[in-house]
């Protein structure tokens, strides 16, 4: 057996020693001991890469490697606080936010449109900045009766919007009806509907 101290390779025949790609003896050029540009001293280096693997085994595997357990222990840490945040109220679903919203919209509607009905009678005979004032007093009590709105209250307002929206809801007719009933009737084997 010949010493291979002082023979130098080039990183092909390196990369075939190793048992590597050309691509990783490059990224890892400084690691092993390159003597001149693509060539290697293959004794030196051999240890070097021996020293960097265990060095890889010991620290939990490659730089690549320990970058994606650490992104997935970060992603792992973030769901579980999101579902820790949700246990403790910290978020609504949007499906409430939704109902809630249109409760608020609707009760302003309610009130804003009420202050024509108790605006009217009153401004006969008054004059332009009166009637003004008038309907600032009484917008401004409609907004504030708004602000003291509980969350139930809300969604009260919401559910009464969507009783409103399936009652102007076309209904079928009991002719309709009993079409789309007769379509639905099943066929036996022989192509024929059952009845």
């Amino acid at each position: 057996m010949t010493d291979e101290s002082g023979k130098h390779v080039s990183a092909q025949d390196l990369s075939e020693y190793l048992g590597i790609s050309i691509r990783h003896i490059n990224r890892i050029a400084l690691i092993l001991k390159q003597v001149e540009r693509g060539k290697f001293d293959l004794k030196t280096s051999v240890r070097a890469y021996c020293d960097y693997m265990r060095e890889q085994v010991k620290f939990g595997g490659s730089p690549a490697l320990i970058e994606q357990r650490t992104r997935l222990a970060k992603t792992n840490a973030d769901r579980r606080e999101f579902e820790f945040d949700v246990l403790r109220k910290k978020y609504v679903h949007a499906e409430t936010t939704l109902h809630y919203l249109t409760g608020i919209t609707i009760a302003i509607k309610n009130r804003v449109m009420a202050v024509a009905q108790k605006v009217a009678p009153q401004v006969a005979g008054l004059t332009a900045p009166e009637v003004f004032i008038l309907v600032e007093r009484y917008l401004a009590d409609a907004l504030e009766q708004v602000s003291k709105l509980t969350e139930i209250e809300c969604l009260e307002y919401a559910k009464q919007a969507e009783d409103q929206t399936e009652e102007s809801k076309p209904k079928k007719s009991k002719a309709a009806r009993r079409m789309s009933v007769k379509g639905k009737k099943k066929k036996d084997g022989h192509g024929k509907k059952k009845v």
